[in-house]
């Protein structure tokens, strides 16, 4: 039995914004302010190819094209202001197996181009 895992790339969506920020602020001092809404969203180095391509490097699994059917697992992330990722939350559950997985390439996965606001780099989740 051949297993394909599919990932549904949260943080690449591509989105209408207005001129407003959301800001979620989790201290009085403002240092670890988590933004909704930025100028710039975070994107995989490379794009959304290398982004497949790395996932299929790293994978255990044949990871499905656009076509194919697989077990999808929907994840959140929050990409920091250097372009690490913290913060992994899987949205559903079709198996721990497959969870596990999915939270092992997560873990693997490079720095990320970071969310930018005004031009400066911003927490994204």
């Amino acid at each position: 039995m051949r297993i394909i895992l599919m990932f549904l790339l949260l943080p690449m969506c591509s989105y209408a914004q207005e001129e407003r920020i959301i800001e979620i602020t989790s201290n009085s001092q403002g240092d670890n302010n988590v933004f909704l809404i930025v100028d710039t969203p975070p994107r995989f180095k490379g794009g959304e190819q290398k982004q497949v391509k790395f996932y299929e490097k790293i994978s255990k699994f044949d990871i499905p094209k656009r076509h194919e059917r697989g077990f999808p697992v929907y994840f959140q992330i929050v990409v920091n202001e250097d372009g690490s990722i913290s913060n992994v939350e899987i949205i559903n559950d079709p198996s721990q197996f497959l969870v596990n997985e999915v939270t092992r390439i997560i873990k693997l996965m490079p720095l990320w181009v970071p969310g930018r606001i005004n031009g400066k780099a911003v927490k994204l989740g």
